[in-house]
């Protein structure tokens, strides 16, 4: 008799795992957790980190404040109005920033071996890649200024 006890309670203890693994499951399901993007007008690429920050909150209140469509509109709404005010006032700035990103690289690169010179310049392609601009600078690619162009090292102060 006892031996049944003992099959029952670890059948028990199973079926509470099961179902325990379930329910998590199932709430991981119904936050946002792995959900599609909202729908919307297309999303222009971040041209510069203050418009990319507000990309990024705005994907934080859609999973923490759980906006609805309409406020997520809204607020997607206003971000692109003050991009469309920034752009006006990164683009003088983006040069000089530009100049400073490269020298920073540069003298970077300096102070590392041959290997970690490879390593750094690998890693900084991805982050370019990943954040949409050109390698070495704060740009989006075909990005003009009036400045020379990205790839030109610039000279020592």
């Amino acid at each position: 008799m006892n031996s049944w006890k003992v099959i029952l309670a670890t059948l028990v203890i199973f079926g509470s795992g099961v179902v325990t693994g379930g329910l998590l499951v199932s709430y991981a399901v119904h936050t946002n957790i792995g959900s599609p993007p909202r729908p919307g007008p297309a999303q222009p690429q971040a041209t510069n980190p203050w418009l990319q920050r507000a990309r990024e909150l705005l994907r934080r209140m859609d999973r923490e404040l759980n906006l609805t469509p309409e406020q997520h509109l809204r607020i997607e709404k206003l971000i692109n109005e003050s991009a469309d005010r920034t752009k006006s006032l990164w683009k003088p700035i983006a040069p000089l920033m530009n100049k400073e990103t490269q020298r920073l690289h540069r003298d970077i690169r300096d102070i590392l071996d041959s290997d970690q010179r490879k390593q750094f310049d690998e890693i900084s392609k991805q982050r370019a890649n990943q954040q949409g601009r050109r390698p070495g600078t704060n740009q989006p690619p075909g990005f003009q200024t009036n400045s020379a162009p990205s790839n030109a090292a610039p000279a020592n102060p």
